[in-house]
């Protein structure tokens, strides 16, 4: 996730739980080193969030280690992510002209639009759409682990990823707004062009209006704010690490709703542990 904007600033977006997990798999495949500046980065990335919406400021799971035992690290995906839809709504004149002003990308912007909306040309405000997030509900909100010898181990959250998808979009408010608003003055400002050229050439102002409305009308339906997504992400991830003894067996993931009753199971079948191996399973949830 580090691709994402203000991925490096942002502990949301620089997910401590990749980090966390990526330590795993190098210890797995025996890149220590690799494994502990990983496991350094997620305790940093936890530090940061200092327990934010229930994560740990440190993973710790129960692991009663003992000689010749085989270690089950389980993941599981739950829940879904909040939906993007397309909101418009008016800005003012004022806001556009100080986001212009003060970052790069409205310094860059064309210059006809540029002094038009410093001049005012289309009013006091400009109207553009916005993506806004809606909750999708889901039932289940925690997890636990019971093993074949009658053991239960319950899953902790590690990561929230519609915590983070909320974080990136308040993180880039400012910049998405100066975006629509610029675009909306574009189309404002060809409207006002289409409407001159159409009546100079024509000699006929009822025909330049009408050229202006269509195109502002245009303008208005094709405006719509970036609504794309992941529809697969979870809303968060939860894990849980514990030993067994090797062999053969069930090992039994039951879901719970939020008063803690169970309302599903999920049984991993025949799973293979050896001695001082590591086992790695996972599940997804949506409901």
């Amino acid at each position: 996730m580090d691709h994402l904007p203000g991925a490096k600033d942002n502990p949301h977006l620089n997910n401590p739980f990749v980090q966390y997990f990526a330590s795993l798999v190098f210890e797995s495949a025996g890149k220590k080193d690799d494994a502990r500046i990983a496991r350094t980065r997620a305790w940093q990335g936890y530090g940061a969030l200092n327990g934010e919406n229930g994560l740990p400021t440190q993973p710790v799971f129960d692991l009663p280690y003992q000689s010749g035992l085989g270690e089950v690290v389980l993941v599981h995906a739950n829940g879904l992510l909040p939906l993007k839809i397309s909101q418009t709504f008016q800005v003012s004149w004022n806001d556009v002209i100080f986001w212009m002003n003060s970052t790069q990308e409205g310094q860059n912007a064309d210059p006809a639009v540029q002094n038009a909306i410093m001049t005012g040309l289309f009013g006091n405000s400009v109207t553009v759409a916005y993506p806004v997030l809606v909750p999708q509900p889901y039932r289940i909100r925690s997890s636990e682990v019971l093993t074949q010898d009658g053991k239960t181990y319950p899953t902790i959250l590690m990561a929230d990823v519609a915590a983070a998808q909320k974080a990136d979009l308040q993180d880039n408010q400012t910049a998405s707004f100066l975006r629509m608003a610029l675009r909306a003055a574009a189309k404002r400002t060809a409207a006002v062009q289409a409407r001159h050229l159409v009546a100079q050439s024509s000699d006929n102002n009822s025909a330049g209006d009408l050229a202006g409305m269509f195109i502002n009308l245009l303008g208005t339906l094709t405006e719509k704010a970036d609504t794309r997504q992941w529809f697969t992400l979870p809303a968060q991830f939860r894990m849980t690490r514990f030993y067994v003894q090797p062999g053969v067996q069930d090992i039994v993931l039951r879901f719970k709703d939020g008063f803690g009753n169970i309302v599903e199971e999920y049984t991993f079948k025949d799973v293979s542990v050896l001695p001082g191996g590591r086992v790695y399973l996972h599940y997804r949830t949506a409901k």
